[in-house]
């Protein structure tokens, strides 16, 4: 039997043409008719999709199918649990096996076509016709789930402690916050940018422990509301650092430099009295993440993209570019947006934090025209608001280089010995050849860019050194 003809069985009502079916949603299966077919309980068989644990899937990539996740040892015994599809999910709890990551392209229904199939010359194995994976394992498998009566109910009381935690992540106040959690991308496509978060935020708010082991690391957060007045915004034109609003921005400015960034005085002061080229070959291992978050902050409101500007940034007329959150940006009054630019510094250093702990190399670039919407996690009322108030909830995280009470990168660069590299915060090998060679500067289209981070004693294995990654403000 094709699996054309199995679906033809199985579903609710017969399809007027051919439509490819997805196996993550049960929503066309009649499990009545599923059961009897089979001679197993529905329950039983729906246990075997996400969306009937309560747990609705969500592929962001909509050209990618995803593939089907396994345990290498489950797999042996015929035994696939659902919950592996999660792309949140690292390894197998029973087993302590990480998840094999097969082609995308093996949850074709073609895969298991008989007539498609092709025969391994070299082994004799039936395999997968688009990525080689055998076959023989499912097909000739002597029965499924040949697991004993010990593993059983370990794979249910693994099972159970998840889904209990996740019935405590729905029924909290982390409910509209898990999006990444519910991912069933390929890991390759999976957009892990709120998920550390995310994550972080329903480890707090579930009352029940877990000891699975997920793809990312969880970072904390806590989701606060922000009260909107839901009045068009009637200010038309631009506002400037010597006006009200600009005053009342020099007031945050203020607020988070006394509140959050003494400890970081000494490198913010650093950093600000750098030359445009120093600017741009910094050291990643040296450099200060929260001074450097500060001061990206402010030339992304303020409009700056050279550091020497700001120290005479009142001077210059530049339209401000206040933060916010994208969709109904013009709906929201000056007063909203302010509030939206201060959360947004904390969103803006929590990401940055995160993209320089993955990557060495990174350019930081002013954006070309929109202003920046300070890396927030939004939740938006149904409907476009206009005239009454409405409620915004965001996911803010929370950085620990905040808490610190002396900054441990001034700290080292001040200990270190006269006259050494260490006493400076830029590459120096890299600005060296950049002063001295042309060819070596790496500066096109680079007008825009605030700072670049290199690290010139970390070279990839057959290459020079790694391609610079973007981080645009």
């Amino acid at each position: 039997m094709s699996m054309p003809e199995l679906e033809e069985l199985i579903q609710r009502e017969p399809a007027q043409r051919r439509v490819p079916r997805n196996h993550l949603d049960s929503g066309w299966i009649d499990f009545d008719r599923y059961a009897s077919l089979l001679g197993v309980a529905s329950e039983r068989l729906k246990e075997g999709f996400l969306d009937q644990l309560e747990i609705t899937p969500i592929n962001p990539t909509r050209q990618i199918r995803p593939g089907i996740r396994q345990c290498p040892r489950c797999c042996k015994l015929g035994y696939h649990c659902v919950l592996f599809d999660l792309s949140i999910i690292k390894e197998c709890p029973w087993h302590r096996c990480k998840l094999t990551e097969s082609c995308t392209h093996c949850s074709f229904l073609r895969t298991l076509n008989p007539f498609t199939q092709v025969i391994a010359w070299w082994s004799g194995e039936r395999i997968c016709p688009i990525c080689g994976t055998s076959l023989d394992r499912f097909i000739s498998a002597p029965r499924l789930n040949a697991i004993d009566e010990t593993l059983k109910y370990t794979i249910i009381g693994y099972c159970k402690e998840y889904l209990g935690w996740w019935d405590d992540v729905r029924e909290g106040d982390s409910s509209s916050f898990t999006e990444s959690l519910r991912y069933v991308a390929p890991p390759t496509a999976f957009p892990t940018w709120f998920a550390p978060w995310e994550l972080g935020f329903a480890r707090t708010v579930a009352k029940n422990g877990l000891f699975w082991k997920f793809s990312v690391r969880e970072k904390p957060a806590r989701v606060i509301s922000r009260i909107c007045s839901g009045e068009i915004k009637t200010e038309i034109g631009n506002h400037y650092l010597n006006d009200d609003v600009g005053r009342s921005f020099r007031s945050i400015r203020r607020h988070i430099y006394k509140k959050y960034l003494r400890p970081h005085h000494a490198c913010i002061n650093y950093l600000l009295h750098l030359s445009r080229d120093e600017a741009l070959h910094l050291h990643s291992g040296k450099v200060c993440i929260p001074a450097l978050a500060f001061l990206t902050w402010r030339m992304s409101v303020e409009g700056i993209c050279n550091i020497e500007g700001v120290r005479s940034a009142k001077k210059v007329s530049i339209p401000l570019r206040l933060m916010t959150p994208g969709f109904w940006s013009h709906c929201l009054a000056v007063a909203d947006r302010l509030r939206w630019t201060y959360d947004g510094f904390f969103g803006l250093l929590a990401s940055l934090e995160d993209f320089h702990e993955r990557n060495g190399r990174m350019a930081i670039s002013l954006g070309a025209q929109d202003a920046c919407n300070g890396f927030l996690h939004v939740i938006l009322p149904g409907q476009s608001p206009q005239s009454e108030s409405y409620t915004l909830r965001i996911l803010l995280p929370e950085a620990f280089s905040l808490k610190e009470k002396r900054c441990a990168k001034w700290f080292a660069i001040s200990h270190s010995s006269e006259g050494t590299s260490d006493r400076s915060m830029c590459d120096e090998h890299r600005l060296f050849n950049a002063m001295n060679w042309s060819w070596a500067t790496g500066r096109n289209d680079c007008h825009r860019t605030l700072f670049m981070l290199s690290h010139s004693d970390k070279r990839q294995a057959g290459h020079s050194y790694p391609m610079f990654q973007h981080f645009n403000v």
